[in-house]
């Protein structure tokens, strides 16, 4: 059984929504998926999908889902539901989530407590992540603690790193499993570099495919192209909004920009037509304070679509295969330059570097089998009862 905020047919919840939609894909062979999520799509958008079955067991091809209504998404439902499909585990893919923050408080309950539990904070634990709303999580810790939510679990890291920041965070030593996030099968399997936009010198068209929070840091990359005063610039905003405040501060700021910057908020769109979006854009920039794994960057390459991104990313990857860069957040003047070199490209010099992109990703995708096998002991491990408290 999965707790997770958002499933499909919705499109707004980021990474965290495809992580458990592609191991539900790879998996579904061998195991009986039971998806518990909202009926709606996003933070900002409570209104109920209508291609579903809300409060009942909706058949996917990779899982059966429960699309809760806001009178369902309780612990005393989340109860009820665990008690009657008595699952041999339960996977979350967040801790702070609305629905897997639910059942945390509902695994106060000794029944609950007894079913092996695999949580997989997804980034939530790093320093950068846990500095936003921190008093609102340190209580929830304090609670957790006392409460004993967080016994009989395995924990699901992605990199070394999060193994010390999961540590760190329960103040005890947990038991970790590492396995990174799996991407689809295929993304674009039709491409071609056809699709693809012409470069000319001194034009160029960005596109920016995250959630726009804070965390993704897309007013960090406003204020750079502020020093960017000549050419014909474009910047595609493709991604949903968790707070109307910081959307709002990103429309101010692209308002300030020189004339020669357009600056288009597309909001949330499908996937499908996102990906399209990002196929017609030349680099995807990606700012980001903390990125757990960073499916977009995989979209991105997949779309022959170089990467701008922070060193925050884990793709240390695509600099030496010359698909991208990563640049530290304070270092301000080597974004300005790299933007410039973006700008001035000409077009067969895009051409390369954008089939070097594609070709990375393919290659990439098609040598997930290590990845998929390490999600495969975690599954294993936590349906022997073998995870620690």
């Amino acid at each position: 059984m999965i707790f997770c905020d958002s499933y499909l047919p919705g499109y707004r919840g980021g990474g965290g929504m495809w992580s458990v939609r592609n191991l539900a894909e790879r998996f579904c062979d061998r195991y009986d998926f039971f998806i518990i999520t909202r009926d709606c799509d996003g933070k900002l958008d409570d209104t109920p999908y209508v291609s579903v079955a809300r409060d009942k067991w909706n058949v996917r091809p990779e899982a059966r889902v429960f699309y809760a209504s806001p009178a369902t998404l309780n612990q005393k439902n989340f109860v009820r539901l665990v008690n009657d499909i008595q699952p041999d585990a339960i996977y979350l893919n967040s801790i702070f989530s609305k629905v897997c923050g639910t059942f945390l408080l509902a695994r106060r309950i000794a029944s609950l407590r007894r079913v092996n539990l695999v949580i997989a904070p997804c980034g939530e634990l790093s320093e950068a992540a846990l500095g936003l709303k921190n008093i609102r999580k340190s209580f929830f810790f304090a609670f957790a603690r006392l409460s004993g939510v967080f016994q009989n679990v395995l924990w699901k890291a992605t990199s070394e790193a999060e193994v010390g920041d999961i540590n760190q965070a329960i103040r005890h030593k947990a038991k970790v499993m590492i396995a990174s996030e799996l991407a689809p099968l295929k993304i674009l399997p039709d491409f071609s570099m056809e699709n693809k936009p012409n470069k000319k010198t001194e034009s160029v068209r960005f596109v920016y495919f995250s959630r726009v929070t804070p965390k993704k840091n897309l007013h960090f990359l406003l204020q750079l192209l502020k020093h960017l005063n000549y050419g014909e610039i474009k910047l595609d905003v493709v991604g949903p909004a968790d707070e109307e405040a910081y959307l709002a501060r990103c429309a101010e700021l692209s308002n300030e920009l020189p004339s020669n910057i357009s600056v288009n908020f597309l909001g949330g769109v499908p996937y499908e037509a996102a990906l399209e979006i990002v196929l017609k854009s030349h680099f995807m920039v990606l700012p980001t304070l903390n990125e757990n794994f960073g499916y977009v960057i995989i979209e991105a390459l997949a779309a022959g679509c170089p990467v701008i991104a922070s060193d925050q990313i884990a793709w240390h990857e695509i600099e030496k295969n010359g698909v991208g860069w990563r640049l530290p957040l304070s270092a301000v003047p080597e974004w300005v330059t790299t933007l410039e070199k973006c700008v001035q490209m000409s077009h067969s010099e895009y051409v390369n570097v954008s089939y070097m992109a594609r070709k990375f990703a393919v290659k990439w995708l098609a040598a997930e089998k290590e990845t998929e096998s390490a999600n495969a002991k975690v599954l294993e491990e936590v349906l022997e009862g073998a995870a620690g408290t």
